[in-house]
């Protein structure tokens, strides 16, 4: 009888520990920024997987904040690159070292890295975006898939 219900107990086993490998993980405020932008010029987000939400800002103020997700079991290294032009903004969303942040040219940096050859390059990684943004600021958002 113990040998039948090895096997079984083992199954059992196996299954609650990988049930934890599909598990989502969630990083709140994962970034936030906070400026201003003289009215006329650009606010440019980039991001790979995640949605944007614009909503209009009740102050003079561009607030951004971000929440990253992912489901493997080690969290995958997203980072945000920031930078400014001529009174203009661009935020990415960034899965590894290097890659490019500019208003007409993005790429994340991931597939020059490990992780890749692996079949991982920051895929099961998604950051969700809300900004607030106020009148007379231009807006100029993508999102690869999202």
């Amino acid at each position: 009888m113990r040998l039948r219900l090895r096997p079984a107990a083992l199954l059992i086993a196996a299954s609650v520990a990988l049930g934890g490998c599909g598990e989502s993980h969630v990083e709140q405020n994962a970034f936030a920024w906070t400026g201003t932008i003289p009215a006329g010029g650009w606010f440019y987000l980039r991001n790979r997987t995640g949605t944007i939400r614009v909503e209009r800002s009740t102050s003079p103020s561009i607030e951004v904040t971000a929440t990253a997700h992912w489901r493997s079991g080690r969290q995958i290294p997203v980072r945000f690159a920031r930078g400014t032009a001529n009174g203009n903004v661009v935020i990415c969303t960034m899965l590894a070292d290097g890659g490019t942040c500019s208003p007409h040219r993005y790429s994340t940096g991931a597939r020059r890295h490990w992780w890749s050859i692996f079949g991982s390059s920051g895929g099961d990684a998604r950051v969700d975006y809300v900004v607030h943004l106020p009148a007379g600021v231009k807006l100029d958002v993508s999102t690869i898939v999202g």
